[in-house]
């Protein structure tokens, strides 16, 4: 082996936890492959890439630190949007990845500051010549100047980046991007999404092991999934970001809430049959409170709480009675 391909790769990755959350629900409920994302799957995708890119052998290119970033409610909040145990499991996985966390609470209309975090966090072990290459799971324009920095210090940036488009609980298309001035200002930008969807890349190990291999995930990944929404990237999103304090939330008693019957669910969403309304309500995954939407069926019978939206009535707080 010659001396080049022998040099030592070191590699950070750094997680936009809110970035990573909204890809993984995606995936989970919006796209044909419906698994969740593997943290293991995307290290070991990064080393082969970049050791590919770097002309080394794989075993020299070495994830050696992985930092994921995001806000976090109180215990109350949390508590009140059942948003505890996702907050433990994910933690556990994390944990088990080797991943370190670097969380800051999410107070009034949304969570300030992370992404500045992860700016210093990156920039400082490019500092002290810890990595080599800096690998951003991240879509914001926020991290251009990330980006230009790291690169000046001779730091080379690999973005993992997502395109797509998903309709969200209001029925409404969203699109999200990637900033296309990041992917300019980084020296490996990789569209993610282009490469899962390559029909020609459907038997390579290294794309189908950024995925879970169960059918049926586990409750862990199941959890995460099912308590994140997916809001358009680079845009605080009401239903993360901007959660009420819990005293300002509306009392609701039993009378409030309203029963029917599911009707065949589709990618994401699907609508509820009832004798109050004579069209037809529509949910969003993302509004079940005590079922997975993978394990939902036709013709269960549901209570939901009604709210008028643009196209029609919308159900939220759907509690699955059988």
């Amino acid at each position: 082996m010659s001396e080049m391909n022998q040099r030592l790769l070191t590699i950070g990755v750094f997680y936009d936890g809110n970035f990573f959350s909204h890809i993984n629900a995606y995936y989970h409920y919006n796209h044909p492959i419906a698994r969740d994302l593997s943290i293991r799957g995307l290290h070991k995708f990064i080393k082969n890439y970049v050791a590919t890119a770097e002309a080394v052998d794989v075993r020299y290119a070495q994830v050696v630190e992985s930092h994921y970033f995001s806000g976090r409610l109180s215990a109350k909040v949390a508590e009140k949007w059942q948003k505890l145990y996702s907050d433990r499991a994910l933690d556990e996985i994390l944990m088990m990845e080797g991943v370190e966390q670097h969380h800051l609470p999410i107070k009034g209309r949304g969570e300030k500051g992370i992404d500045v975090w992860l700016a210093i966090e990156a920039l400082e072990f490019a500092m002290l010549k810890r990595i080599n290459i800096v690998a951003l799971i991240a879509g914001d324009g926020d991290f251009v100047p990330l980006a230009r920095k790291l690169t000046s210090l001779g730091v080379r940036v690999m973005v993992l980046g997502w395109d797509f488009k998903f309709m969200d609980e209001y029925q409404k298309e969203r699109n999200t991007t990637t900033s296309p001035t990041l992917k300019d200002n980084c020296t490996y930008p990789v569209m993610m999404n282009e490469l899962i969807d390559d029909n020609t890349k459907q038997n390579d190990p290294l794309i189908n092991g950024l995925f879970h291999t169960t059918d049926k995930k586990t409750v862990a990944c199941d959890k995460i999934a099912i308590d994140q929404k997916t809001p358009t990237i680079g845009k605080p999103a009401p239903d993360i970001d901007e959660f009420p304090p819990v005293e300002e939330q509306p009392t609701t008693s039993a009378q409030d809430y309203i029963e029917g019957v599911t009707l065949e669910p589709n990618a994401g969403f699907g609508f509820i049959k009832c004798d109050l309304y004579p069209e037809n309500v529509f949910y969003h995954w993302s509004n079940l409170i005590n079922r997975d939407f993978s394990d939902l069926q036709k013709n269960q019978r549901v209570r939901f709480l009604a709210e008028k939206g643009d196209r029609g009535y919308l159900a939220r707080e759907v509690e699955v009675l059988e």
